[in-house]
């Protein structure tokens, strides 16, 4: 029976009420039923009352679209009603169709062989003979070729939804990252017993496809790991932005600054004074612990760095000077050129001096070779610096100079080091090594044996001499360590300090020999002067050339060009008096007539009245250092006290400076009535206190002439302020021309309570700015001398 015979039978038994019979019942061949089909539609179609219906138990009839043919197929969808599930045959079968009596039939054709009348008839048979129970029922993802895509109408009975088959999410393998506390190698026992279990676990658990197996030996592996032998703990490391211990004291303390600021202004005029008090103090931990910060991250870039560069010096300095630079260059040549040899100069001390030790320490290369090398290296370091071929090389490579640079002799670390070898070969802890009778061999000209023996000579006359004064310095002031007390690292560090102080002498003994290169070995009152390397690359373009220069007396003065045979007469072009160094900065009359002395010595002054004037403002925020006895009972031992810092601006807080800039400075009438001019005058009137300063800019050579000179000519003021009452105190003080600090500058500056990093600033500023004066009055030396010049 076919869908539209099944229709009819339902309208006829449940719509009509007509009983179906064997005249009414329609027949299986679809061509007998091909009106009785027509006539059902017919019967749908009647309204309400026609055909025995009754309306008011007629049940609701739905209209149809008419079709355009009578096809009955095209009448129903062509999908399932199964929730998306294809009912077509999925290749098993094959549609055959044949041409018979000149009418087109199709056949299908089953997986077993037996051939169908029709697609329907190959379902009932795949049905009845279970042809498709071994294979999957494939659900459809999408419109098969030839067919329409089925949409849920209003007439569907399912839910209105497609029947694509949604794509499965691929599921995401989540692993557990947990560190387990796994036992030893060497416990063999608790691996096989491990081993055993595990194996039991998964023969009886693992189940599935090899995807599903291995995921299943790594959770049940690490689960019974976990539980038996436990987990690691996880160390939570500092955040780079979580602050330290010494960084939370700082944030305390600025805290509580503001905290006591805020009490101060409200507070009361009689309880300032302990607020006041108590903000110095923290002012001062402040200052403290953010000075020890600052060490410290220096101290780590630094080390970072040294660590890069002992990986890979060239890596390192490829990525200093290797790096590509976009933008306009906003400098003079002058300045390109200058940063370029420091650039260089520091390569070599820090690249390629550490590269030639090596193969000098593994291989015999005598000290002829190598002093061959230093002079090759002295070249380039002239060149770079832009000093001339004449300078001697004691002068780049002196430790003990007034002047020292930061280079190194590759002779003098050649020896140091060859030195240590042989240390190192006598003094082994393997008995084979130090018997073994090892000889370093470094040619006839110098032995490094004979150098350590007469290092180990010395350290032990030391011994015997024991301590002695060093310079202006008392007995004690510096602590050195015995030789004969000192074992193993400390006395091998001993001998090799001697080795290289050894060297040195042999460079002063020369030096002392040289009449005008080594003029500095008799300044007795100047101090020593360090150029560092951040200085050495801050200068400015020329300024350490001059500095150089000037120091050893090789710069183009006219008696120096005289001498080199480049000029025909070594005159002053001021004064026509021989034409030297000392004479065009310290002892030219024109010069001094013209005012060009006087000039670069209010330059100078200028800056130490800066210097004092910025020590009375700091004074007045410290309190006045009090001396008082300490007692100590019998059989205790005396506790050390913190030193107080405090100086003469701190014993008064009515200070006031006179400087004789711009007009004359007079004494007041009150302390003295003399005509004579000192350069700065210190007093105050509660205290009945006046420091008398006078300033001197002379050559280094007569610092202590001037010194005597300045001190006997206000010898008779001092002695009258001081029958006048007053407590009174004369220092001169003596800057060089070249930018050397005297003895008598430290003098006066700790006089007044400057200790520290404070007086090392002002010493640096002065010093400073005597060089920058005397280098205008160099490059100005023949022309004339003008207000607008200055």
């Amino acid at each position: 029976m076919c869908l539209g015979c099944t229709r009819r039978c339902i309208i006829n038994q449940f719509i009509l009420a007509e009983p179906v019979t064997s005249g009414n019942r329609p027949d299986d061949n679809y061509e007998q039923c091909g009106d009785s089909w027509s006539g059902s539609r017919q019967l749908e179609r009647q309204q309400p009352g026609q055909g025995g219906l009754a309306p008011q138990t007629a049940a609701p009839v739905r209209e149809y679209p008419k079709k355009a043919t009578k096809n009955p197929e095209e009448l129903y969808p062509q999908g399932c009603p199964r929730g998306g599930e294809d009912e077509h045959p999925n290749r098993t079968d094959i549609q055959v169709s044949t041409q018979a009596n000149g009418n087109m039939t199709t056949s299908a054709v089953c997986l077993c062989g037996k051939v169908c009348r029709n697609p329907c008839g190959l379902k009932i048979h795949q049905t009845k003979m279970k042809c498709l129970s071994g294979r999957q029922v494939v659900q459809r993802t999408g419109p098969v070729p030839g067919e329409t895509q089925e949409e849920p109408g209003p007439e569907s009975p399912h839910s209105a939804q497609t029947l694509h088959a949604p794509q499965a999410t691929p599921q995401v393998r989540h692993s557990e990252h947990r560190r387990v506390k796994w036992p030893s190698a060497n416990k063999g026992k608790e691996w096989c017993q491990f081993e055993e279990d595990v194996d039991q676990v998964l023969e009886a658990t693992a189940r599935g496809d090899a995807d599903q197996k291995l995921r299943t030996m790594c959770t049940m592996i690490v689960s019974i790991a976990v539980e038996r032998f436990g987990t690691k703990e996880q160390h939570t490391i500092n955040g780079a932005g979580e602050p330290n211990r010494r960084q939370k004291k700082i944030s305390q303390l600025r805290q509580e600054l503001r905290l006591l600021g805020r009490q101060y202004k409200q507070a009361r005029e009689e309880d300032k004074a302990g607020l006041a008090e108590l903000r110095n103090i923290l002012r001062r931990n402040l200052t403290t612990l953010r000075r020890a910060e600052w060490h410290r991250k220096r101290g780590k870039e630094r080390a970072k760095k040294r660590a890069a560069f002992i990986v890979n010096p060239f890596n390192f300095t490829k990525k200093i000077l290797g790096q590509k630079r976009d933008g306009q260059l906003a400098c003079s040549q002058e300045e390109v050129d200058e940063y370029l040899r420091a650039t260089y100069t520091w390569i070599y001390q820090h690249g390629i001096l550490p590269r030639l030790l090596w193969p000098l320490l593994v291989y015999d290369v005598p000290l002829t070779t190598v002093e061959g090398l230093e002079r090759k290296v002295s070249g380039y370091l002239r060149r770079w610096l832009g000093l001339p071929r004449s300078l001697s090389s004691i002068a780049l490579y002196g430790n003990k100079n007034k002047l020292r640079l930061p280079f190194s002799s590759l002779s003098e670390e050649f020896m140091v080091t060859r030195a240590r070898e042989v240390l190192l070969y006598r003094d082994s802890s393997d008995t084979k090594v130090s018997s073994a009778g090892i000889e370093v061999r470094t040619g006839r000209k110098w032995r490094a044996q004979d150098a350590v023996d007469q290092a180990e000579a010395r350290l032990r006359h030391s011994v015997l001499v024991g301590a002695v004064a060093s310079g202006r310095a008392g007995l004690g002031s510096n602590t050195r360590p015995q030789y004969n007390k000192a074992r193993g690292k400390e006395r091998r560090q001993m001998i090799q300090e001697e080795v290289r102080a050894g060297v040195e002498e042999t460079r002063s003994s020369r030096m002392v020999g040289m009449r005008q290169q080594g003029a500095w070995t008799r300044w007795e009152q100047a101090l020593d002067r360090k150029i560092s390397w951040p200085e050495l690359w801050k200068a400015e373009p020329y300024r350490m050339k001059f500095l150089i220069q000037s120091v050893y007396d090789v710069l183009p003065s006219p008696s120096n060009l005289f001498c080199w045979g480049l000029a025909e007469s070594p005159a002053c072009p001021l004064c026509q008096r021989r034409g030297s160094l000392e004479h065009i900065l310290s002892c030219c009359p024109k010069a001094l007539g013209e005012g060009r002395y006087r000039w670069r010595h209010d330059q100078v002054l200028k800056v130490i009245a800066e210097t004092i004037s910025s020590g009375i403002t700091l004074s007045k925020q410290q309190q006045p250092a009090r001396h008082s006895i300490a007692f100590i009972k019998a059989g205790e031992r005396p506790q050390h006290r913190p030193r107080q810092v405090g100086g003469l601006l701190t014993t008064a807080r009515d200070w006031q400076l006179k400087v004789d800039l711009g007009r004359q400075l007079k004494v007041p009438h009150t302390i003295a009535v003399t005509t004579l001019r000192p350069d700065l005058v210190l007093l105050s009137e509660s205290t009945r206190q006046v420091v008398l300063l006078e300033l001197t800019v002379p050559w280094e050579d007569r610092m202590e002439e001037a010194f005597e000179r300045k001190r006997a000519k206000y010898e008779e003021l001092v002695g009258e302020c001081r029958r006048n009452g007053w407590k009174t105190r004369c220092n001169p003080i003596e800057v060089g021309c070249r930018g050397f600090a005297g003895q008598s500058l430290c003098r006066a500056l700790r006089l007044l309570g400057m200790r520290g990093l404070h007086n090392k600033k002002a010493i640096k500023n002065i010093t400073d700015a005597a060089e920058k004066a005397s280098r205008w009055l160099w490059i100005k030396r023949g022309d004339t001398w003008a207000t607008q010049a200055t």
